[in-house]
Parts: C-alpha cells; structure tokens; sequence
C-alpha cells in the first residue's frame, strides 16, 4: 500500500508541516474486494438520496457491518495520525487548530479509534454529481467519540469524469465549483482510499460516462481525559482478516451476519 498527499497540512509558526490535510492509501482495497461490495450492493438495491437533485443526484446502501468497518479501520491505522492536539485560541497556522476539523470540536487531545457505521456504498450514474459541501460530523454520545475525518473508498476506475474536486474557503456550499476556488482535482484508481478532514469542502464531478461507485464511512475520535481514553474494544482474533472466496467469487468477511441494510 502506497500513501500519496494530495493536500498537505501547512507550515506553522514554528516552520514546521503540519500533518496532511487528504491523502491517498493506493490500494488500500484489492480488485476483487472492490467488485464484492459493488456486488454487494446491487444485490441488496441502492435508492436514490434524499437531495434536492439541483444539489446531488446519487444512489446509496446503507450497510450495518462490523466486519467492514473493522477491515477498513485495520488498514488504515497505521497511517493515522496517533493523536491530535486542538487548542480553541489558536490561529490556524500555528499548529493549533486543523484547516478541516470543524470550529465546534471542543479542545483537547483527540485518539483515532475506529471507523463509524453505517457503511455506506454510493454508486453515480451518467449525470450524477454532488455539488460543493463539507461533510458533517457524527458525534457518538455514550463514549463523547466525534468523526473528524472522511474515509472514501473508489471501487472502480472505469467511468468518465467523476473527479473528486477540493476548494478552498472561498468556493460557497452548493453552488456550481468555481475554479479559481478549486486547489485539488483527484481522479481515483481502481482501490484507492481517499482520507481527509470532513470539513474541508469538495465535491464529486459531474459522472460522464458509465458508473462510479464508492463505499464512505468516518473515521471516529475520542478526546483524552487526564491522559487516560477507553479505547475502542476490538474482537480477539488475529490482527489480519482473512477473505475467503466464496461460491460467487465474491469475498466471505468474519461475523457477515452483521451485514444488515440500516432502515
């Protein structure tokens, strides 16, 4: 797996780089996991979002799995920051406070922890789009655990258009992606992950041709209290999730019987 910046963090007070702001995990995903979910997903039946269609036009699944989350989750460990340290009167390029982390998470010390469900598979067809927006935030209550990050996982490569677009502060929130606003464009390969802040605004590109399919969670934090944290309790087993191939060609995961539609 080969990780890839797409928008680093920028130089503090102290000139020093702050941690990435969105970066890639190519191949994150295999391409036979990523034709499971998108199997996965037509067999189960996605339904048109809830949006207003002059804003987005896609499809989605939604998808209560522990095991999916877990897989996502133990691949991308590794690549996560080990914490994050806000402070509320810092300036944002003084280390303090992350562009993309939204203004209402309180200070503190915050530890990855897991990926949040549901998972959600999303497909484009021709014409669908997602105009700009940031992404909103889960806020976990029992546990005080909060989404400050965006997981999007692209199961296929085979379409055209359908670029995921960054923009900066200026670019307003559903309307039309100006250029001049524009800082990144990513144009995705078969198993790429793309993680970044939730809210940093971007958008999904006009589909032109064919389908685009992509599977999203959030990846979930929790403030230190003290020092101390209860970490997420994962099951005991071994580190790496085997897939098995199953009569289909698809994938068996552990605990699939976990896998329901949310309603």
């Amino acid at each position: 797996m080969e990780k890839l910046e797409l928008l680093p963090g920028p130089i503090d007070g102290r000139g020093d780089a702050t941690p990435t702001i969105a970066f890639v995990l190519r191949g994150f995903l295999s391409h036979e996991e990523c034709q499971h979910y998108i199997r996965l997903a037509e067999a189960r039946g996605l339904e048109p979002c809830e949006y207003d269609p002059k804003v987005r036009q896609t499809e989605r699944l939604e998808l209560q799995s522990e095991s999916i989350g877990l897989l996502l989750w133990r691949r991308a460990r590794e690549f996560l920051e080990d914490d994050i340290v806000l402070k509320k009167n810092a300036i944002p390029d003084d280390g303090g406070w992350r562009e993309g982390i939204p203004r209402n998470t309180p200070e503190g010390t915050w530890i990855p922890t897991r990926v949040n469900q549901p998972i959600r598979i999303c497909r484009y067809q021709p014409g669908g789009f997602f105009l700009p927006h940031h992404d909103g935030t889960c806020h976990h209550h029992p546990t005080d655990e909060r989404s400050l990050q965006t997981i999007m996982v692209y199961l296929n490569d085979d379409f055209r258009g359908g670029p995921t677009q960054f923009y900066s502060s200026k670019q307003r929130h559903y309307c039309p992606g100006d250029p001049a606003n524009r800082i990144h464009s990513f144009q995705p390969q078969t198993g790429d992950a793309l993680i970044f802040f939730s809210a940093i605004t971007h958008d999904g590109g006009a589909v032109t041709e064919g389908q685009k399919y992509i599977l999203r969670s959030e990846i979930m934090y929790q403030r230190k209290q003290d020092d101390l944290i209860s970490r997420a309790v994962e099951p005991d087993h071994d580190d790496t999730i085997a897939l098995v191939p199953d009569v289909d060609g698809g994938f068996d995961y552990p605990s699939d019987d976990d896998e329901e539609e949310a309603e």
